[in-house]
């Protein structure tokens, strides 16, 4: 997982937290669009705080998620 920062039509910078899957990014959390460098750095720490604690959350999903198999008949 990633925290990226993208441009936005109105000129704003946009922070996201993304997983990439097979070459393509998969939005997980939005956190907010600023058009200030300053509040662009504090929605960066949000946005790695917010990934820190998913990534605990999301590993351990991972884990208990049950394996689907189905019998070809």
């Amino acid at each position: 997982m990633k925290v990226r920062v993208v441009s936005t039509g109105s000129k704003a910078k946009a922070v996201q937290v993304v997983n990439y899957f097979k070459y393509k990014a998969i939005l997980l959390k939005h956190i907010g669009s600023e058009h200030d460098s300053k509040e662009l750095d504090e929605l960066k720490l949000l946005a790695y705080e917010w990934n820190k604690n998913y990534v605990g959350n999301y590993l351990n999903f991972q884990m208990i998620t049950p394996t689907i198999c189905f019998n070809q008949s």
